[in-house]
């Protein structure tokens, strides 16, 4: 009689605080890391990476082995989809492969993305400007074509977002 007494103290208990838990994790910021893939080997549309590139994507998996991404994201090229490989690899996610050109899916896939979540997403010259700009509502300079190393930090958190340039 006494421990089903116990457990009913325990279960009203836990009942008591799952609302409170529940609120603690919808509170948990979305972040969004936006990269371009890495360098390439030649200008053919479907380059894959150099190996300087496959250098820098190994970098990029070793920054954020520990940083608790839960998604990966990267466009239907070889490029993109090598930079996020490693990183992949290492913590057994699966990319989700998004259409280049199909902004809107990929944007929507994010905001979509639950309280807690971090994201790798891999995009291209012209593209991650777009993705942190849009996630952010800031306006994000143009990337030049010669540069590989931004990574864009979005972190989305109780209707407010602050984006952060790091350079890798």
């Amino acid at each position: 009689m006494i421990r089903s007494v116990r457990w009913g103290r325990w279960a009203l208990l836990a009942l008591l605080l799952l609302p409170s838990v529940a609120v603690a994790q919808s509170a948990d910021p979305v972040t969004v890391f936006v990269v371009r893939h890495a360098e390439r080997e030649s200008s053919e549309s479907d380059s894959p990476l150099s190996e300087v590139g496959k250098g820098r994507a190994e970098r990029l998996a070793e920054m954020l082995k520990d940083a608790g991404i839960t998604h990966a994201f990267s466009t239907e090229f070889v490029r993109t989809r090598e930079t996020v490989a490693p990183l992949a690899a290492r913590l057994g996610l699966t990319a989700t492969v998004v259409p280049g050109r199909d902004m809107n899916t990929l944007i929507s896939a994010l905001q979509a993305l639950p309280p807690g979540s971090r994201a790798l997403v891999a995009g291209h010259s012209n593209t991650i400007n777009q993705i942190a700009g849009r996630l952010s509502g800031t306006e994000i300079p143009a990337l030049p074509e010669t540069e590989y190393d931004r990574l864009y930090v979005v972190t989305i958190f109780a209707g407010k977002v602050s984006v952060v340039l790091v350079r890798y």
